[in-house]
């Protein structure tokens, strides 16, 4: 006879478990890159249009129900490419990170799921060698 499965619920503190080390390596990798390579003040205003195209992209969320499974998709890679070629680095990430903290933040995601999503893609974001 099958034994059932009991459920175990963790706690969601045991999640900052894996952000605080992706936060770690977030920002090891972006301080020398921003050392390296500062944004200067003339590209403050592209970088608030990348900001606006990333909102948008991460406030809109296409989903589709493939036999009986949802999939849901992101348009968040279109200005994400675009940002890697006109912008430096640093401001990449700093629009892609500050539109990612005000889309999650409006739609009342709890603090731990927020700063791992927000950790993790500081680190998927390509770095410059």
């Amino acid at each position: 006879m099958p034994r059932l499965r009991i459920p175990v619920h963790r706690s969601p503190l045991y999640a900052w478990f894996v952000t605080a080390p992706l936060a770690a390596i977030a920002v090891g990798m972006a301080l020398p890159l921003a050392v390296a390579r500062p944004a200067s003040v003339t590209e403050v205003p592209l970088a608030v249009i990348f900001f606006g195209l990333f909102v948008a992209a991460e406030a809109i969320v296409l989903s589709f129900t493939v036999r009986r499974h949802a999939v849901t998709a992101s348009l968040s890679e279109i200005p994400f490419l675009l940002s890697l070629f006109f912008l430096p680095p640093s401001l990449v990430l700093i629009t892609r990170i500050g539109a990612m903290c005000l889309v999650q933040g409006w739609r009342r995601f709890p603090v731990v799921k927020l700063c791992f999503n927000v950790a993790s893609a500081a680190v998927a974001t390509p770095w410059p060698r």
